[in-house]
């Protein structure tokens, strides 16, 4: 293994050409090879911290040194830091419960059911595993914090390839309930992947990849849906609810919608007229589909 250190001042912003020789004793040798790979070192290592479970490591490159100037391109890669088996966690939940990144992964053998005045929160960097029937429920007088960052999101998922989770049902809870930066993945068996029924909710900075099913299910809400990227589906409508009344809201901000085959509307919603409460959209991007973006059913919007 032979390492070559590369002054960085020697690179240039743009494209870089390495003018390399391979030197052999006889010109028609058949064993001769080369293979190159080009590895960035961090100035300081001590800001690449894992935590135990899935990590997202977002790599980008920069038309400046030093991670200045414009961003040229992005990609995210997942590591897995395994320093524990995934500690078990389940059932009524009748005090408050943090499920932190260093503890964990995390692993829900029995649905996670918030008790009336306990608070479910789960720390940014947070992997949690949900076994097959089980996700997180969260009634009246419960709340759930799933707070996570920019840099460190939160990651709820299935342990094992070929099983899914139960999703999370927000039900009739009109806390402060909030969830930011959290990647969902196969929450979607059977039905949608986040339930809001009669509750109140935040979803920001939200992502759903790997999912083919409906991600939303909203019926009375208060929720304001902010910065979320949905995704594309092939045999379904992303969002979908009905009802708007009294206190009640519904609110999309700066998401990202993709598309939706065959006759499948990106959002379907019925209820809420003027002068009471209706859907508000607000600089989302619509990446196309087979039906309409919004379908209002007997219902007013502001777009």
């Amino acid at each position: 293994e032979d390492f070559t250190h590369i002054d960085p001042t020697l690179l240039q912003a743009g494209m870089n050409q390495l003018a390399v020789e391979i030197h052999q004793v006889q010109g028609n040798s058949s064993d001769i090879s080369f293979d190159l790979t080009l590895a960035g070192i961090p100035r300081d290592r001590s800001l690449l911290t894992l935590q135990p479970g899935i990590n997202r490591m977002v790599v980008q490159s920069f038309d400046t040194l030093h991670g200045n100037g414009q961003e040229l391109e992005r990609t995210e890669i997942d590591i897995w830091y395994k320093v524990q088996n995934p500690r078990p966690v389940g059932g009524p939940l009748n005090q408050d419960t943090l499920l932190d990144a260093a503890s964990g992964p995390w692993l829900v053998t029995e649905t996670l059911t918030i008790g009336t005045g306990v608070t479910l929160s789960i720390e940014p960097g947070t992997t949690v595993f949900f076994q097959p029937g089980t996700g997180i429920t969260v009634p009246a007088g419960g709340r759930l914090l799933a707070e996570g960052t920019a840099q460190q999101h939160i990651r709820l998922t299935r342990p094992t390839p070929m099983t899914g989770w139960d999703g999370i049902l927000l039900d009739h809870s009109l806390e402060d309930n909030r969830l930011s930066y959290v990647d969902v993945e196969f929450g979607d068996s059977p039905g949608p992947v986040i339930t809001v029924e009669s509750a109140q909710v935040l979803l920001d900075h939200l992502t759903w990849p790997a999912t083919n099913a409906l991600v939303l299910e909203l019926h009375h809400p208060r929720a304001l849906i902010h910065a979320c990227i949905f995704p594309s589906l092939t045999d379904t409508e992303p969002v979908h609810g009905s009802g708007l009344s009294g206190a009640e809201y519904l609110i999309f901000e700066a998401c990202v919608f993709g598309t939706a085959m065959g006759y499948n509307d990106i959002i379907d919603f019925s209820g809420g007229h003027r002068p009471g409460p209706i859907l508000e959209l607000y600089d989302c991007i619509f990446l196309g589909g087979g039906d309409d973006g919004v379908d209002l059913d007997g219902a007013d919007a502001h777009i």
